[in-house]
């Protein structure tokens, strides 16, 4: 349990050091831009590898704090019983949905690994692999609620079956 206390806080300092890149590099391209009349060719694809980074770790994290929307209408009006199967079912299909996206994210960063960025000259890997190690951390996520709702059931208060 320390270990993944301590690869949450990394994974929070991550995000917020990916954010301060972006914002660092979108500051750096107004500033050639408008003062000094030379834009940086480098920034705005820096910024945008950064904010899909964001976007999709971002996404991983809301998944751990429970932020992400869930209809509850059908859970709700079952008997409570059947909520800890719907959300097993629920979490599955999640789970299926990230497998898919993770073994077509890696295909995909791997065929275009010899493919250089336009202004930056790194691989284009770096860009794509964001999906696939993100939806890795996801669907992680989400088998180790399926196995907490296996053994423990739902929680009293908890309505939602998606994370």
């Amino acid at each position: 349990m320390k270990l993944l206390k301590k690869l949450e806080k990394l994974e929070e300092i991550f995000l917020v050091s990916v954010f301060m890149g972006a914002f660092l590099a979108l500051f750096l391209q107004v500033i050639s831009r408008y003062v000094f009349v030379y834009p940086l060719p480098w920034t705005e694809e820096f910024a945008r590898f950064c904010f899909l980074w964001i976007v999709f770790f971002g996404s991983a994290y809301c998944m751990k704090t429970r932020e992400h929307i869930a209809i509850t209408v059908m859970v709700n009006k079952l008997p409570k019983t059947w909520g800890k199967y719907i959300a097993i079912v629920m979490h599955a299909m999640v789970l299926c949905f990230l497998l898919v996206v993770i073994w077509f994210g890696f295909l995909l960063s791997y065929k275009v690994m010899n493919l250089p960025t336009i202004a930056m000259g790194i691989s284009s890997s770096w860009e794509y692999s964001a999906v696939p190690l993100a939806c890795t951390l996801m669907a992680i996520r989400t088998a180790l609620e399926i196995r907490k709702i296996i053994l423990f059931g739902l929680v009293e208060n908890q309505t939602e079956t998606l994370m």
